[in-house]
């Protein structure tokens, strides 16, 4: 039998896959506390979906549920810019090659307006 902090650390490595999975396509940031509060509809979807007992979910949320969905957005959202941060650095310090010709992109058949 797991003890409580092991079924509390458990559920928050699957708040972070969720979070990553399919909360972050649509909550990029937290901008208002209320948002995670316990009784909110992140914090009832999440703890529907990874399976949280309804008994459990206020102590849960508000020892380790609510952080681990703020840092799990945080940390995708830093990924996400640092990546896309070393694309443009990298493009830009490629002088010998010229951005791609979009007439060449275009499947063989098809002109300018794609048909």
């Amino acid at each position: 039998m797991l003890s409580e902090q092991q079924r509390y650390d458990l559920w928050a490595t699957a708040v972070k896959q969720l979070t990553n999975q399919s909360i972050f396509q649509v909550v990029q940031f937290i901008t208002d506390p209320e948002t995670v509060t316990y009784g909110g509809q992140l914090q009832k979807l999440t703890c529907e979906s990874i399976g949280v007992p309804q008994d459990e979910q206020e102590l849960f949320w508000a020892e380790v549920g609510s952080r681990a969905l703020e840092e799990a957005i945080r940390r995708k959202r830093s990924t996400i810019l640092n990546a896309m941060k070393e694309r443009f650095v990298r493009y830009t310090k490629e002088e010998t090659v010229p951005p791609p010709d979009p007439k060449k992109i275009l499947p063989e058949g098809t002109n300018e307006d794609g048909k």
